[in-house]
């Protein structure tokens, strides 16, 4: 092997004795650096070096000292308050247009001038008032027949109401209510100064938004004879067609559908204070007791006047007329399948043999002298719209000519608004005292042998539903809460009304008895009318048969006279309260398996007894149908019977 090169050697091998000489006095000028020119133990405290540690120990024996006396007098913390932005950002976009905060200049878009101050005040807390109670109060209740043509989907819902078939004849007993509210009262009570310290009242430029009633309402409770007291306090369910909104019922939440809420309250003014009441047999409108009301009982109250807008009377009219054109369209379509003619007993034509006049044509006049019966007040209720209408162009210009001067003025955040009383007359509340509102409730659910009493509520828009800024107890209470009903102390001082008993399904008494058998007078109410049955029993027999009756038209129906009672035994004793006399008595058995006992004297002279043979034979005034085509006439169904 031949020795290798010295241009095969690499630059690390050349110059190998270089570079460690090189590494050696880097190391040395290092140590020189620092064990002869510097100090290596050198301390830096508080910006200054210390060459010598010992001479640092005094300046932190001194700082140490410092310390210890701070602990022992210490000084409270300057406060630093962050603005709640997050929750301020919120509120605003919440807050209305319309609200009390002014919109900041178009250099700060999109904000009030609130959100700019980082010490903006906490939201107000206010008086949260309830509405009074409901006076001059008025009632009717009798039995009555329902239509069931004129609404066949609230037909149906009155049905399922009463547990009945539609095949069966819709006979009903039914309570109306009717008082007034009175509106300066509420308002007075708005504009109250509050009597809870640190409260306010609701500004006007709130509760003026939310003015209006919500709904109206029964409060009833039923007589219990096993305990002798009231029970079972609710309020009654609302009439098929009727809408209202009371306390616990659930409102929107969200802001927007809330306002829509609020909104449809206010536009319906009319139809909550005085919801529809049943359409009953021969095409007549159950009416509530009271004056007749031309619209509202206010002025203007809440109502946005146009020509789609018009009066109850006239919207009655209008179903009347409706109704004529179906009962006209059924009776060509009759006459047309048949124009020969039919058997004596149709409904539309009658035989050669019978001397009645045409049902349906009937049906049509008594519908067209109710329309001219109504024409009077609708023509009111129309030059009312148009004077109205009137006044409240007048009012929104009025309402524009405040609004600009209002806008011009330099007003702060939470500066004094406009008179209370100018800015009501504005929103269209031209309110004197004695301004009242005619509202009226029914009750369609009794049932037959209950007694009842009542209490009229009105609800009216709760003034802080909806409010987006209000104190955090408050929003959490009234942001669900669409409506106020009155206190509870307030609705517990109010008068009950009633009791009104209710009409059994059937009613019988014990005329005669022998020692196999008795004779029973049997009254039900059938269709709208009474019928009777003569009815001869045996110990063990249902008290009651079917019997076949023929209504007006001569069609046969057979109708069902049991009373739900068995005959157990028919008894003779003498009278202890007479010497030689006899009592002739009934027993009979409940459906319920209780024993009664009925005596032969008591039952014949029964006063009502002779009411009820009266009314058989020379027949009844319905107590729910207007007596003049104007408002209900005769005494309140109250007869003062049991349920045996």
């Amino acid at each position: 092997m031949s020795a290798p090169r010295i241009k095969d050697a690499s630059f690390i091998q050349l110059h190998i004795e270089k570079l460690i000489l090189a590494v050696g006095l880097l190391v040395f000028a290092v140590g020189v650096f620092l064990f002869v020119l510097g100090n290596p133990f050198a301390i830096e405290l508080n910006r200054q070096t210390y060459d010598d540690p010992a001479q640092a120990v005094n300046v932190l024996v001194r700082t140490d000292e410092a310390l210890e006396r701070g602990l022992q007098d210490p000084k409270p913390l300057p406060e630093i308050e962050t603005p709640e932005f997050r929750e301020n950002f919120i509120a605003m976009i919440d807050q209305r247009i319309d609200s009390e905060s002014r919109l900041a200049s178009l250099s700060n878009p999109g904000l009030t001038e609130g959100a700019t101050y980082p010490d903006r005040p906490e939201p107000s807390r206010y008086t949260l008032v309830y509405p009074p109670a409901p006076k001059n109060i008025k009632h009717v209740s009798g039995t009555d027949v329902l239509d069931k043509e004129f609404n066949l989907a609230a037909t149906k819902q009155f049905f399922e109401l009463w547990g009945k078939d539609l095949d069966e004849p819709g006979d009903f007993t039914m309570f109306i209510a009717s008082g007034e509210f009175d509106i300066y009262e509420w308002v007075t009570r708005l504009q109250a100064d509050p009597k809870t310290p640190g409260d306010i009242k609701i500004p006007v430029g709130i509760w003026a938004q939310r003015f209006g009633i919500a709904g109206v309402a029964l409060l009833r409770e039923e007589w219990d004879p096993a305990q002798g007291r009231w029970v079972d306090r609710k309020i009654v369910e609302p009439l098929p067609s009727q809408y209202r909104v009371l306390e616990d019922d659930t409102a929107p939440v969200e802001t927007n559908e809330a306002l829509a809420e609020i909104a449809k309250l206010r536009e319906g003014q009319i139809e909550l204070a005085q919801p529809d009441l049943p359409w009953l047999s021969g095409f007549v409108q159950a009416v509530a007791p009271g004056d007749e009301n031309a619209g509202v009982g206010v002025d203007g109250f809440i109502q946005q006047l146009n020509d789609e807008n018009i009066g109850p009377k006239e919207k009655e009219i209008l179903k009347l007329e409706e109704k004529i054109k179906q009962i006209e369209e059924r009776r060509a379509r009759q006459k047309g399948r048949n124009p020969g003619g039919r058997p004596g007993g149709d409904f539309d034509a009658p035989g050669p043999t019978s001397d009645r006049p045409d049902s349906s044509q009937r049906q049509i006049d008594s519908l067209r002298e109710r329309i001219e019966r109504l024409r009077p007040q609708a023509e009111r209720e129309k030059e009312n719209r148009r004077r109205l209408a009137e006044d409240r162009r007048l009012r929104e210009e009025e309402r524009r000519r405040r609004e600009e001067l209002q806008n011009a003025r330099d007003r702060s955040v939470f500066g004094g608004g406009p008179d209370p009383i100018d800015q009501a007359n504005v929103a269209g509340m031209n309110l004197k005292e004695g301004s009242t509102l005619r509202v009226w409730a029914a009750d369609p659910s009794m049932r037959p042998g209950k007694t009842y009493r009542y209490k009229l509520l009105v609800s009216v828009i709760n003034p802080l539903y909806a409010v987006p800024r209000l104190a955090a107890d408050q929003l959490d209470e009234n942001k669900s809460r669409a409506a106020l009903l009155p206190t509870e102390d307030e609705i517990e001082a109010m008068s009950w009304i009633g009791p009104i008993k209710v009409e059994p399904k059937s009613r019988f008494f014990y005329t005669a008895g022998r020692e196999s058998s008795a004779s029973i007078d049997i009254y039900r109410r059938y269709n709208g009318k009474l019928v009777y049955q003569d009815f001869d029993g045996s110990p063990g027999d249902i008290i009651g048969s079917v019997k076949e009756v023929e209504d007006e038209f001569g069609q046969v129906e057979k109708v069902d006279m049991s009373v739900g009672a068995i005959l157990v035994d028919i008894e003779r004793h003498r009278d202890p309260l007479s010497t030689g006399s006899t009592v002739n008595s009934m027993i009979f058995m409940d459906a319920e398996g209780n024993i009664h006992e009925r005596i032969e004297s008591l039952d014949k002279s029964s006063p009502e007894r002779k009411e009820l043979s009266d009314e058989y034979k020379n027949g009844a005034e319905k107590p729910l149908r207007p007596a003049d085509g104007t408002r209900p006439s005769g005494p309140d169904f109250d007869p003062g019977f049991n349920d045996f």
